[in-house]
């Protein structure tokens, strides 16, 4: 008789099946790691998004498009709603396809396997490249406060 996989043996799309953590096996000691995100985590990790180098340059651009304190507040909390909305969205969606790829998954499914194809490879050239020079930028103007020397152009 075959009693079954043992836990180290178990694969990990069993593993994830169950809900136990993965077991994995690194040198003499056992390390468990649990595949989990909570309320918490999935917090910060918005906020840390969010809340990256963009903010401090962003608003500086707003005040003087606005020109006024109230037109930056009205700015940022319209921003905030669509963003709630979208996070409610996607998490809807999520729930409907829990399924690796999000977006990917998304367009695949509501329009073609073309349309996920294309996003993927947008977000890939496109989209993330764009946030690393927008972050990049961002980090040249700070650096450039704290070494003004270096910062200065030469032509």
């Amino acid at each position: 008789m075959n009693p079954g996989p043992s836990s180290k043996s178990r694969s990990r799309t069993q593993a994830e099946r169950s809900g136990d953590p993965l077991q994995v096996t690194g040198g003499r000691e056992n390390i468990r790691f649990a595949r989990s995100l909570g309320l918490f985590d999935g917090t910060m990790a918005v906020a840390g998004a969010m809340v990256g180098s963009g903010i401090f340059i962003v608003s500086a651009e707003i005040s003087r498009l606005t020109g006024s304190p109230g037109g930056l507040i009205t700015a940022w909390m319209t921003t905030g709603i669509l963003t709630l909305v979208a996070a409610l969205s996607s998490a809807e969606l999520a729930s409907m396809m829990p399924r690796t790829g999000r977006m990917y998954v998304y367009l695949r499914e509501a329009f073609s396997p073309l349309v996920g194809f294309l996003y993927g490879w947008t977000l890939f050239t496109v989209i993330q490249a764009g946030t690393v020079a927008a972050v990049a930028v961002a980090f040249a103007r700070f650096a450039g406060v704290l070494w003004p020397r270096e910062a200065t152009v030469t032509g």
